[in-house]
């Protein structure tokens, strides 16, 4: 039963192999050249479940973004427009980093992985997070993307793994987590959580073991 977050959390002083890492990113399109919005990172454990306690959350600059190339549209915006009003004020809060900040903030909390090659990242789904993160780094860093695509893992097949009897069990658990700690849905970095909690109850009932 997931009915805490401090049960995950990770102490600073602990020992914490930073080798899998939660990505989730809101854009202004779902087109691999979308504008991105925010890009929220978590380093996890999938065989517990846990979390650090430290986790990344940077809004970048839309203005900057699509001066360099990156293409919104409409649909997107319609949909952002329908969504909650602390959702929408999250993407526009500052401090806005430019595209190339955002890339160089990402890769310093990256660079506590000890073995990049062998970084996993986990999004939902790696064919829109990871597809438009490449295309953000390619219009902002000039430095080589930090992962592999072979060590990206899809969320969203592992979740659709569990029965949907027990899916419906975990999403309740998780919606008390969201409203008890009054996090933000379609915030980068309270997606990663919910999603990291959503897929360690998936990985545990089915007892599968991710190295």
């Amino acid at each position: 039963m997931v009915n805490s977050i401090d049960q995950f959390l990770i102490d600073k002083g602990e020992d914490f192999p930073h080798r899998h890492l939660m990505l989730d990113i809101e854009t202004m399109g779902a087109n691999p050249r979308a504008p991105v919005c925010q890009i929220g990172a978590l380093w996890w454990e999938p065989a517990t479940g846990r979390f650090s306690q430290e986790g990344l959350e940077v809004n970048v600059d839309l203005l900057d973004d699509m001066g360099a190339g990156a293409e919104a549209d409409g649909e997107t915006i319609y949909w952002w427009l329908r969504q909650a009003g602390k959702a929408r004020a999250g993407i526009t809060a500052h401090p806005r980093h430019t595209g190339h900040q955002a890339m160089e903030l990402l890769n310093a909390y990256l660079a506590t992985c000890e073995d990049r090659a062998h970084m996993r990242v986990w999004a939902w789904s790696p064919t829109f997070d990871c597809t438009i993160m490449r295309e953000l780094w390619k219009r902002h860093s000039e430095v080589a993307f930090p992962w592999r695509y072979w060590n990206e893992y899809d969320c969203r097949t592992v979740w659709n793994l569990l029965p949907r009897k027990e899916r419906d069990k975990v999403e309740k658990n998780v919606e008390g987590v969201v409203s008890a700690y009054g996090l933000v849905v379609h915030n980068g970095l309270a997606d990663c959580l919910q999603q990291a909690i959503q897929i360690f109850s998936t990985l545990d009932y089915l007892k599968i073991e991710i190295d």
